[in-house]
């Protein structure tokens, strides 16, 4: 009767071992199903904010096998599933800026399948922060392979003046008294975005310049006439998107004043922008001559003259500009530009002398004024096509 009682025990338990998964017989090739997941939701310890794509990891307890993750949605929720249905894991969850937050998870069927982490406050990382001070300065001046780049904005001498004014503090640029610039002893070619223009120096107001480019030589897509180099004058572009725009005014001494305002809409494949700026400038310059006429070493007359000189310029400037992306590599714009100037100028003169000979003399008054004004108009349409660039792959 022991016999067969041993023997009864042993067949039941060997069956029950069979219809266990995982184990031998029919289980045999079958894996547990993965049924576990973990949920809930990731606030800042301070604002009690959602920490929007933090990133959040589940990992093996013992080793940093990964098991699962995802990145926290907008308002704070994650959900990390097909986990195991039964063991030990860690949840991790990391985010720059702030401390690195783990806690251990049990998933046990069949009450802890499912487990909710609750709400997860992340601390801020005070010394992670404190480490980082990024501070980034633009150049006056970039040198590059094929040209040099001079930042006008980090010129504050030529607000309010013209192109004329940048022209000479550019290093390797000469400006003569007329306004005319050369590069390597010979004169340039004036190129405005690239572009030839009917706009002289005088006429490009200095508070319109972004950058410029001094290309000393010139590549083959310039006019073969542009054997001085080419002098390539950037304007100011907004390219920011959605609705910008900027009003900006200024005031100085010998009435120099004058504004800008210009607004940009940036909206899918359209970009428009709206520039218009005005500003004015007297400069006074006062000079004198005093002459003594000698015979034979004694004083025998005199001349004398007292010269104030005042000249004023003005400037009105508008611009406007449409762009159509067609796609990321072909572009279709259409530019307009006014541009209108005065340069006024009055020089007064007086003026005496006398022999003593003869004990006579004379005195007058002379006044020269000059005035020159400017308008220029013009408009452009162009198509913007680039195309890839073709990396070679090499071995190694």
């Amino acid at each position: 009767m022991k016999n067969l009682f041993f023997i009864i025990t042993l067949f039941i338990g060997l069956i029950a071992k069979a219809q266990m998964p995982g184990m031998g017989g029919m289980g045999k090739g079958m894996k547990d199903p993965k049924l576990g997941r973990v949920y809930g939701k990731v606030l800042d310890a301070n604002t009690g904010k959602p920490v929007e794509y933090a990133s959040v990891q589940v990992l093996w307890f013992s080793k940093d096998s990964l098991l699962g993750g995802g990145l926290v949605k907008e308002n704070g929720d994650f959900a990390i599933e097909g986990l195991p249905s039964f063991g030990q894991v860690r949840v991790r969850v990391k985010f720059v800026g702030y401390k690195d937050y783990n806690q251990k998870v049990y998933i046990v069927p069949p009450d802890k399948v499912d487990q909710d982490l609750g709400n997860i406050k992340l601390a801020v990382d005070d010394k992670l922060l404190s480490e980082v001070d990024v501070v980034a300065e633009k150049s006056a001046v970039v040198l590059s392979i094929d040209k040099r780049t001079y930042n006008v904005e980090k010129d504050l001498s030529v607000k309010g003046g013209t192109a004329v004014d940048v022209m000479k503090n550019i290093p390797g640029l000469t400006v003569d008294a007329d306004g005319n610039v050369q590069l390597r002893n010979q004169s340039p070619m004036i190129f405005v975005d690239g572009r030839p223009t009917t706009l002289t120096l005088q006429q490009i107001p200095a508070d319109q310049i972004d950058r410029v480019e001094i290309i000393t030589n010139p590549s083959v897509k310039f006019d073969a006439s542009a054997t001085g180099g080419v002098l390539n004058v950037i304007m100011k572009k907004n390219g920011k998107p959605g609705y910008n725009g900027m009003i900006m005014a200024y005031v100085g001494t010998g009435d120099r004043y004058g504004g800008m305002a210009n607004i940009n809409v940036k909206q899918g494949k359209w970009n428009t922008s709206l520039m218009y700026s005005y500003n004015q400038a007297i400069n006074n310059t006062e000079g004198f001559t005093k002459r003594t006429q000698l015979d034979s070493g004694d004083a025998t007359g005199f001349f004398n003259q007292d010269n104030k000189t005042q000249m004023k310029t003005l400037f009105n400037f508008g611009r406007l500009g449409i762009d159509y992306n067609i796609d990321n590599r072909n572009t279709i714009s259409l530019n307009g530009m006014i541009v209108a100037g005065q340069f006024n100028t009055n020089d007064v003169q007086n003026y005496s002398g006398g022999i003593y000979a003869l004990d006579a003399s004379s005195a007058g008054d002379q006044i020269n004024a000059q005035k020159a004004a400017f308008q220029n108009y013009n408009a452009q349409l162009m198509y913007k096509k680039t195309f890839p660039k073709i990396w070679e792959r090499t071995n190694g």
